[in-house]
């Protein structure tokens, strides 16, 4: 699979992952960006929260998020997002 066919397909994905839950909550702190002109890099760390709909077990996960973006007209784009999930806790989906 092609990069633009995965970037393409990823909002559906994480729609069907996220249906799995009743409610979410996804934290993105200590944002670091570096910008060089028309490119900007950063990282952030995250944690996120997933509650089933019977409210048994939660399943949260850390790690961070390595970004990359570009600036065209004016706007800032995102051109790679990059997690790293580096602990969990609960039960993760079965996929």
């Amino acid at each position: 699979m092609q990069q633009e066919e995965v970037a393409e397909a990823m909002p559906r994905a994480q729609l069907i992952l996220l249906r799995r839950f009743a409610r979410t909550h996804h934290m993105s702190t200590n944002h670091q960006v570096q910008v060089m002109d028309d490119t900007a890099t950063s990282r952030s760390y995250l944690q996120a929260v997933h509650v089933p709909a019977d409210g048994t077990e939660h399943w949260v996960t850390g790690g961070w998020y390595d970004c990359e973006f570009r600036r065209a007209d004016g706007a800032w784009r995102f051109t790679r997002v990059v997690l790293s999930m580096v602990w969990q806790t609960g039960t993760a989906p079965q996929f």
